[in-house]
């Protein structure tokens, strides 16, 4: 089922006032420069940001409706797993919150931990996992609550360099595999180029350009753009 939005956000002197459209099965992404409003985006769909205007998947409006009705996924860039529980009990306290029976999210817990390769770190804590494998922790964690949307902000951002590469072609293989509607939020040309073909590039709270990466380098429509995807492609 497709997302479609169209948010307007007021927080102190900065407005963010954009609309799109996620078909199924579709990874956007949302690119731009810091404070350019990526994150009010997808706190406005989860509901931890206040916003005005409509989100409806598959017809089903989000706005007003409690965060934990909404099925959004959320995988934060810090990951923010609870250290004093185990990775099992990370993944299951999605489904927990819901009011999913303990026995049925535990279950449905190692069920993620086994598709995204993990099962044996169930019984660790955060704190002996490495980064590649908090990753996929906090990214088993979002998808088990059965969300309709996944939301990703800055996902690789905490990684090292020396395993960014790799995660991030683990990303986008689940991301395939899983087939929802996921929205991630980046400002690494490499990020958009493995996780998606749909860009929105967003500059003070408004879209500047919309299309696949190459479009983009083609023809950019602000300094911005030219100057980002420039130095990417030196890059490459």
């Amino acid at each position: 089922m497709s997302l479609e939005a169209a948010l307007d956000v007021t927080r102190g002197s900065f407005t963010l006032s954009l609309s799109f459209t996620v078909e199924p099965g579709a990874t956007l992404c949302v690119l731009g420069p810091n404070g350019a409003g990526k994150s009010t985006v997808l706190g406005a769909i989860a509901g931890t940001v206040a916003a005005s205007g409509s989100v409806t998947v598959g017809g089903r409006e989000l706005l007003g409706m409690p965060v934990e009705e909404r099925r959004v996924g959320y995988l934060f860039q810090e990951y923010l797993l609870f250290p004093h529980l185990t990775v099992l009990e990370n993944v299951a306290f999605g489904p927990r919150v819901q009011g999913v029976p303990r026995a049925v999210a535990r279950d449905r817990g190692l069920e993620w931990l086994a598709r995204l390769g993990i099962r044996e770190f169930a019984d660790r804590r955060p704190s002996q996992l490495s980064g590649g494998q908090a990753q996929r922790v906090a990214l088993a964690r979002a998808l088990a609550g059965d969300p309709e949307v996944l939301l990703l902000d800055e996902p690789l951002a905490a990684l090292d360099v020396e395993v960014r590469d790799d995660v991030r072609t683990e990303l986008a293989r689940y991301l395939a595999d899983w087939g929802g509607v996921a929205i991630v939020v980046t400002h690494d040309v490499a990020d958009v180029r493995a996780l998606a073909s749909d860009v929105i590039v967003l500059e003070g709270g408004s879209a500047t350009q919309r299309g696949t990466v190459d479009e983009l380098a083609r023809h950019p429509a602000t300094p911005y753009i030219t100057r980002l995807l420039g130095a990417a492609e030196a890059t490459q």
